[in-house]
């Protein structure tokens, strides 16, 4: 696999976290109590993972462009 093909696979990830946190966020909204904290606390991984994929793919279709 080339570095592009992994960086394409890391943006489709990064779409597909952003799909997701799309869907859950008004559901999280919708919580009270714990159960909201515990969504939240979901949410805030999946912000996460969806900001280290964002990361990963720049730094992937970028690589050869500081040598």
């Amino acid at each position: 696999m080339e570095l592009r093909q992994l960086a394409d696979a890391y943006r489709s990830d990064e779409q597909t976290l952003t799909r997701q946190i799309d869907r859950f966020l008004p559901y999280a909204k919708s919580l009270t109590g714990e159960k909201r904290h515990e969504a939240y606390r979901r949410l805030s991984c999946l912000y996460e993972m969806r900001r280290d994929a964002r990361l990963t793919a720049g730094l992937l279709e970028h690589y050869y462009d500081r040598c």
